[in-house]
């Protein structure tokens, strides 16, 4: 008799794991940097759930997706990173129409039909700028954490430019105005501006309909996500989970489809 559904999220920096059972609960959540080796972190992962909660093989069902899950050998079912995010983003928020994903390099944006499908979408994996490493590189540069940028943008007096389209160049710009003497929560709250900057373009090509689900380590960021509302002009979806895992939820909503 199958208990748990587990969906694995390898990305390209973190690998989430979420297990949820029958009635859609979520029971176990974890996420691990995968640091080169996404083969043994999700082993890592796996090990874990196994010891807490008896995930095994003759009890559970699995899926894995996520840019470092396509060529794992461990798990059979695959899916697309699209597809877990539309399925878990309306699972959580039924009547979703968009969906915005910011991971650490990419930026995915969905437009869903009436039944949860995908209608359109568009995915930006060329340039990491509008993503989370770039925000990590900044507070790198600013010797704060993402937590602390997010704070102080939110309290700054007014929004500094960021007009580098580059992560790099966008690095040294911030030195460079810090060296002007510009303070580090304006710098903060013009980084922030900079992300849903280069996002809400691509949004628009899909035409903006509310209700719109922001996903991704990035919809973690407060100052962003109230950056997005002032530009969207209303309320982005209020999320029961962490907005990292909604595509491991996903693909553990799509293992349960597996006959």
């Amino acid at each position: 008799m199958v208990e748990y559904y587990v969906g694995i999220d390898a990305g390209s920096t973190r690998c989430k794991i979420i297990v949820i059972d029958e009635k859609n609960n979520i029971i176990f959540q974890k996420k691990k940097a995968i640091a080169g080796d996404p083969e043994k972190v999700v082993k890592d992962l796996l090990k874990e759930a196994k010891k807490k909660y008896k995930v095994k093989a003759k009890n559970s069902k699995f899926g894995i997706t996520g840019r470092n899950g396509q060529d794992l050998k461990l798990i059979d079912n695959k899916y697309s990173e699209l597809l877990c995010l539309a399925k878990g983003s309306n699972e959580l928020e039924p009547d979703t129409k968009i969906v915005i994903d910011t991971g650490s390099f990419t930026n995915k944006e969905l437009k869903l039909m009436d039944d949860g499908s995908i209608s359109d979408y568009i995915q930006n994996d060329i340039c990491s700028s509008g993503g989370g490493i770039f925000l990590e590189l900044v507070c790198k540069s600013l010797d704060i954490s993402l937590e602390k940028m997010s704070e102080l943008a939110l309290n700054a007096e007014k929004i500094v430019p960021i007009t580098s389209q580059c992560s790099i160049f966008a690095e040294s710009e911030v030195i460079y105005l810090m060296n002007e003497g510009k303070s580090v929560a304006d710098i903060s709250a013009g980084v922030c501006n900079s992300i849903v900057g280069r996002i809400v373009p691509l949004v628009s090509r899909l035409g903006i309909e509310q209700k719109v689900v922001f996903s991704g380590g990035v919809a973690k960021n407060e100052a962003i996500r109230q950056m997005f509302e002032k530009q969207l002009r209303f309320k982005l979806a209020e999320m029961s989970i962490d907005p990292q895992y909604i595509t491991a939820y996903g693909a553990a909503l799509l293992s349960k489809e597996v006959k």
